[in-house]
């Protein structure tokens, strides 16, 4: 008897990444069956992964923590340590019952296929078969070695945290704590359908498939009994309390979500070198922007003079928003940020498409000129988070000095095995040496180019990937979003 797991709860468990799985399951070192791992076969490509795990301890400490709803009674709860132990006990009872159903499975197997020899040899003689059952049943080394430690750590991680899968993108998650199911899809880097984000729109409805949720918060929005007896819940105000299988609308394109009219804080202006400033906002609780990585906004003053930039931020932190400003130019938002920034901007967004094919199994290369790094930032930022498996080549050309942030594309580089990061340095986009590009020219064809700067600068990395084999249809350009004005 089988037990199938999800590369994500694999990756928990033998404390490794999705990333590391997927490459491991592409180059056939493993092998899956629907999308999911056989445990069996996940230990032995792991035969050194520690079952055992003290930060446990603390996730459980953590929980306890922030835990919402308090025991009315009074009895207490166990401390942190006690309570682990007794999960680990009942794990490890659960995983012994499962490991002898595994045997007694594989023994009933075993004994069908000698009966089906029997029968086909000829042989009727019971007392040679019940000899054989015998020593099937008495002789455990006859039997497959099931990995009882890991279905028991499997059993404690079920306990800390929750598997949320979604129909019928296929896509999943993890739900910690008391998050509600809205806030950890989001977290995951998911474009999940939502709105209010606090139960009046109802526009983050799901229907429950299998699994057991509990409602941490009410609601204004009003169910149908026909609803109800559907299943029917808002993430933003449930969360699992077992493994979960959820319907739920997912954006997958620029089309899917609509146009946004937000009055966002300032919440801060700061210059990060001489020329370019970082200016991050704030949305309200209850009017968060929705948006896809790579999207772009119409920022607009008290004189509604609007200028368009690139997004810089993940959407999975979808109530600060990062720009970058070039503030050498001239535009209704420098002009704004130079006097003294306001306190608030309107914000109309998501627009454009130079998004991720998150179905895309190609490796990614991005290309940026100076602050076109702002809408490639944020297509980085969700690639980590939804953990992707393929190569990431991230090439940023600029003037010297003007790598703006460059530290943090150096620490995505020692922190990712899969990224790879490039500093090309030119006086202007004309004169980028495209032999920068040599050391990934082979098998073009597997690869997604995005670019992102000046419209010369797209045509020409354009034209110099596809001239050496890339096709057309694997390319996105983004042209700078820099105050261009839009009424």
């Amino acid at each position: 008897m089988e037990r199938y797991i999800s590369l994500s709860r694999a990756a928990r468990l033998v404390g490794t990444t999705r990333t590391e799985l997927q490459q491991r399951i592409q180059n056939g070192e493993l092998q899956t069956f629907e999308g999911q791992l056989e445990m069996t076969e996940l230990l032995r490509a792991y035969p050194e992964a520690q079952v055992e795990d003290n930060t446990m301890i603390e996730r459980v400490e953590r929980i306890m923590a922030e835990a919402v709803n308090k025991i009315q009674d009074e009895e207490t709860l166990p401390d942190a340590r006690a309570l682990h132990l007794r999960l680990s006990h009942l794990g490890q009872e659960l995983a012994d019952a499962k490991a002898s159903l595994c045997r007694y499975g594989w023994i009933i197997d075993e004994m069908t296929r000698m009966l089906d020899e029997a029968v086909a040899a000829g042989q009727t003689d019971p007392a040679a078969l019940r000899d054989r059952f015998h020593r099937l049943l008495d002789d455990p080394s006859a039997c497959p070695d099931f990995p009882r430690a890991a279905i028991a750590r499997d059993r404690i991680l079920s306990v800390l945290e929750a598997h949320v899968r979604l129909l019928p993108s296929g896509h999943d998650f993890f739900v910690q704590g008391n998050e509600s199911l809205l806030e950890a899809a989001l977290k995951a880097g998911l474009a999940v359908d939502y709105g209010c984000s606090n139960g009046a729109c109802g526009k983050c409805r799901a229907r429950v498939i299998s699994g057991q949720v509990r409602q941490l918060r009410p609601h204004d929005h009003v169910f149908s009994e026909a609803e109800k007896l559907d299943g029917m819940i808002l993430t933003c105000s449930y969360t699992p309390l077992t493994d979960v299988v959820l319907e739920t609308a997912e954006a997958s394109g620029s089309s899917d979500i609509p146009l946004q009219h937000i009055d966002a804080r300032v919440r801060k202006f700061s210059m990060i070198d001489d020329h370019i400033g970082r200016l991050q906002l704030r949305t309200p609780r209850s009017r968060r922007l929705r948006f896809l990585a790579g999207q772009y906004a119409v920022l607009k003053g008290t004189d509604r003079i609007g200028a368009t930039y690139s997004i810089a931020s993940c959407p999975c932190d979808d109530m600060n928003l990062e720009f970058h400003v070039d503030m050498r130019l001239d535009t209704p938002l420098t002009r704004l940020l130079r006097d003294k920034p306001p306190a608030t901007l309107h914000v109309e967004a998501p627009r454009g498409d130079f998004i991720l094919q998150e179905d895309s199994e190609h490796s990614v290369i991005f290309v940026a000129w100076e602050t076109g790094f702002a809408p490639v930032k944020s297509l980085v930022e969700h690639a980590m988070q939804r953990e992707m498996a393929e190569d990431i080549h991230l090439f940023w050309a600029a003037p010297e000095g003007g790598h703006y942030q460059h530290n943090v594309c150096r620490a995505w580089d020692d922190a990712l095995d899969n990224l790879y990061y490039h500093r090309l340095v030119a006086d202007s986009p004309e004169a980028l040496d495209m032999r920068a590009f040599e050391r990934i020219e082979s098998g073009l064809a597997d690869y997604d180019l995005y670019v992102s700067g000046p419209e010369s600068f797209c045509a020409q990395v354009r034209g110099h990937f596809i001239d050496r084999g890339l096709p057309a249809d694997q390319v996105r350009c983004e042209p700078l979003r820099q105050g261009l004005e839009e009424d």
